[in-house]
């Protein structure tokens, strides 16, 4: 078949042949005397399969590690794809229920995102300071493990997790994003940290209440906390710090599960531990 021929039978424009062709995703089978593209009766198929995991978003690697790839391979591939489909299907799901929610008027809850892993440090700590004094005190820390070329960041991070198993038992927990896991400190455990969507809000060391709004908010944007809350605190920054709670993380999927209620249980009983309540 001529490319005007094979165009017809595929319903692709040449030029997007002429496309996959350039960067060797398919190929004529041969080029006739006067240079004209020959295709096969065997490769419709193959100019069909490409074009669609385009438009399902796969790279052009993606795609011919996929054309290339033995059976098994194959699989892999494409359950990585459902997963990555998935997540970007969630990702437009927040979205739309933070722009559905969002009120100029009110305390403003924003969206961070992680976009990449992150390797953090966490160093358990048996009591914590609260209010100003608990910047010092992460300052403090920060200094005594790391050099400034080992983190990633001038801030720390705390967070209150579940501790043995005595329920309702919290754990606190300070900890740094590091620039190379490698140099991390005996005494810390490192956890990877996949790509993750935080709901956030700027709260005040002197107003502890400041942030009680977005429990609200978050249950009116209808989202779905994923994971523990972080707090994180700007080195020197003795007046704020900003709530940080998970919404989406890759390979754990939002929306309403029988773990969630368990999930909302732990985010406020870490809430109201250092909040004024349960203390």
């Amino acid at each position: 078949m001529t490319i005007g021929q094979f165009s017809e039978r595929t319903g692709l424009r040449p030029k997007i042949l002429r496309y996959y062709e350039e960067v060797g995703l398919i190929v004529p089978c041969l080029r006739s005397a006067n240079g004209y593209r020959k295709y096969s009766e065997s490769q419709v198929e193959t100019a069909l399969l490409i074009h669609s995991l385009r438009q399902a978003d796969v790279s052009m690697s993606g795609i011919r590690e996929f054309l290339t790839a033995t059976p098994g391979r194959r699989d892999e591939l494409l359950a990585e794809w459902r997963s990555l489909a998935e997540i970007k299907l969630l990702s437009v799901k927040i979205a739309n229920q933070f722009l559905q929610g969002f009120d100029s008027r009110t305390k403003r809850m924003h969206l961070v995102h992680w976009d990449c892993s992150r390797t953090v440090a966490w160093f358990s700590v048996k009591e914590i300071g609260w209010g100003a004094s608990l910047p010092r005190e992460v300052w403090r820390m920060c200094k005594e493990k790391f050099s400034p070329s080992m983190i990633a960041e001038r801030a720390g991070y705390v967070r209150f997790a579940e501790a043995g198993e005595e329920a309702g038992t919290l754990q606190p927990e300070i900890g740094f994003v590091l620039e190379n896991e490698n140099q991390a400190p005996k005494d810390g455990r490192l956890e990877i940290v996949p790509p993750t969507l935080f709901a956030t809000m700027s709260c005040s060391w002197d107003l502890p209440a400041s942030c009680k709004p977005i429990l609200s908010t978050i249950a009116r944007f209808q989202f779905e906390t994923v994971g523990e809350p972080l707090r994180k605190i700007a080195f020197r920054d003795e007046r704020n710090y900003t709530l940080m709670v998970p919404v989406l993380i890759q390979g754990k999927h939002s929306g309403r599960s029988e773990n969630n209620d368990s999930r909302s249980e732990h985010f406020r009983a870490a809430w109201h531990l250092r909040n004024g309540r349960g203390r």
